[in-house]
């Protein structure tokens, strides 16, 4: 008897025949064998007179992983095709689980609750990933897109070849003769023998902007590591010319969340204001371009991002305008400056805002006749109040001029936001009032000899009831060193008005046309008042002034009304 040792490659080659005793033939050629008289024995040829089959499982003896080529090398015992390989029975470990930490749930499922508890990642192997034969004993696994951004969105797994273990169930992998594989579960996970790291930059390939929900979507060819997001090197340009409109962000702009290969960016207001305050930037996709240097973001290996420049900017794939309309949160009352200012939720167009559709609360609502923007396109814009307004809302005692009390209501027409959203029309209370510090002056005067009348304008709304006609003189010269008369009294009306018309005495008429000189042309006729002669609307009293006043001579014939 001759027993004949293979050797592991001549066996490996022999297993891969998948030998049966019915299919085994062994041949010999002339020069195999010769007795102990030196001849050779005949070519021939004979069937198997015995056989065993294999039965020694496989056994995963060592493996390697390149993160750059994305593939992972399985060298096994003996020979074992690459069709029988489950990648769904791998698992990826960061280590493998403590032998005396027991865990019925840890098979292979990708969440274990005690591995997450003691800090162990893992990621299992989907069917995406395909397995090629390298040699006999030798299999190559191409890891799909799928499970290299699991592993690469996976923290602790695949660091180094010391954090890289793989468990393997006994249906991962089967001999030529169907013994399966010997199983290495996570307590007995196989360490990486040599470990490649990721040294490939990630791309971005897409980006989708929705002004609605203020997100900023950038896609990447593989994950990157959103704590590593530096938001200051990220633009946004209208076009690739070299004198586009262009945005950088700030850090008011945050990861909203990290969607394996997708970064979510959530757009901070102060962005979100500027960018829509850029009225030829993100109009639509066409005017929506995306740059950024390399210090943007990088992958989980620490590579940095491809930087995209401006001449090469990225053209957003979708666009979504904003569709939200803006709100009024605040508005302060100026009587001094005459101002109204608005803060709005969002940018506005400060050319769409329309005083008419503001209306002062009030039994008998009062809407003002007239205003526009003083600034350009912003959150907060100021508008003039008319004059003719102010007086009108100055004389409504109805509206309380202070803060937290006076309220508006406006129509929805009263602005617009930069994608053409009318504002929410509904009723807002003042945030801030700053009151009427400035004292009223006499404008002018009208003196009616005909009509007995005076007629004295002042800057603003005043109390006419606060009148003191014995504080207001008539005289022939504007300093009043000539003939001066002092008013004794008249009537007028109770109402809150611009203007005050005094119905004069008889006795102040006669004497001032007695005095001769006085009252009798234009150049005669000067109207004095001091100081607090009327109160405005918040009883500051009128300081003290000289006016020219127009003047109508008296043309009514006089009447005899007595004789004795």
């Amino acid at each position: 008897n001759i027993t004949v040792q293979f050797g592991l490659v001549d066996l490996n080659r022999l297993k891969t025949l998948k030998p049966s005793e019915s299919t085994t033939v062994v041949a010999w050629g002339p020069a195999f064998l010769k007795d102990m008289a030196g001849n050779f024995m005949n070519q021939s040829t004979r069937f198997v007179d015995s056989f065993i089959n294999d039965t020694t499982l496989p056994l995963l003896e060592q493996w390697t992983l390149n993160l750059t080529s994305r593939d992972l090398v399985l060298y096994f015992s003996e020979a074992v095709p690459a069709s029988s390989i489950d990648t769904t029975q791998m698992t990826l470990m960061s280590q493998a689980r403590p032998s005396a930490v027991t865990c019925s749930e840890c098979g292979y499922p990708p969440a274990c609750p005690l591995c997450f508890f003691i800090g162990i990642d893992r990621v299992p192997l989907s069917v995406s990933s395909n397995a090629s034969q390298v040699d006999f004993s030798t299999v190559r696994i191409a890891i799909s897109d799928l499970d290299f951004n699991s592993i690469a969105k996976t923290r602790l797994l695949a660091v180094n070849a010391s954090m890289t273990s793989i468990a393997v169930g006994e249906g991962a992998a089967s001999d030529y003769s169907g013994n399966p594989l010997i199983e290495a579960d996570s307590r007995s996970a196989i360490l990486c023998t040599n470990y490649t790291g990721d040294v490939l930059p990630p791309q971005a390939t897409q980006f989708d902007l929705d002004l609605d929900r203020r997100v900023l979507a950038i896609t990447f060819d593989e994950p990157v590591d959103e704590k590593a997001f530096n938001p200051y090197f990220l633009a946004l340009s209208s076009s690739a010319l070299a004198n586009t409109t262009q945005f950088h962000f700030s850090n008011s702009s945050t990861v909203a969340d990290s969607l394996v290969t997708v970064l979510q960016i959530q757009i901070g207001e102060e962005d979100f204001n500027e960018i829509m305050r850029l009225d030829s930037l993100a109009v639509s996709n066409v005017t929506t371009r995306l740059t950024f240097a390399s210090d943007l973001i990088t992958d989980r290996a620490n590579n940095s991002v491809v930087p995209i420049s401006a001449q090469n900017a990225l053209l957003a794939s979708s666009f979504y305008p904003d569709k939200q309309p803006p709100q009024l949160l605040n508005f302060m009352l100026t009587i001094d400056a005459s101002r109204m200012i608005f803060t709005f939720s969002e940018t506005v167009k400060a050319s769409t805002l329309d005083g008419n559709g503001i209306a002062f609360s009030s039994s008998t609502p009062l809407q003002l006749t007239s205003g526009s923007a003083n600034e350009a396109d912003g959150t907060i814009l100021s508008m003039n109040i008319s004059e003719f307004d102010l007086n009108r809302i100055k004389a409504n005692t109805e509206i309380p001029e202070q803060s937290n009390s006076t309220a508006i209501s406006f129509l929805s027409s009263f602005v617009q936001d930069m994608s053409g959203n009318n504002v929410v029309g509904r009723s807002k209370l003042m945030g801030a009032y700053v009151p009427d510090t400035i004292a009223p002056q006499l404008r002018s005067a009208s003196l009616n000899m005909d009509a007995e009348t005076l007629l004295l304008s002042f800057t603003e709304t005043v109390n006419t009831t606060s009148l003191n006609v014995s504080k207001i003189f008539v005289q022939d010269s504007v300093d009043g060193r000539g003939i001066r008369y002092r008013l004794s009294g008249g009537e007028f009306a109770s109402e809150y008005n611009a203007s005050v018309l005094v119905r004069l005495t008889t006795s102040d008429l006669n004497e001032i046309k007695r005095l001769g000189g006085l009252a009798t042309s234009t150049a005669t006729s000067f109207i004095s008042i001091e100081q607090h002669a009327i109160l405005d609307m918040v009883q500051l009293g009128s300081i003290a002034a000289n006016v020219s006043a127009t003047y109508t001579a008296d043309t009514t014939a006089p009447q005899l009304t007595s004789f004795s």
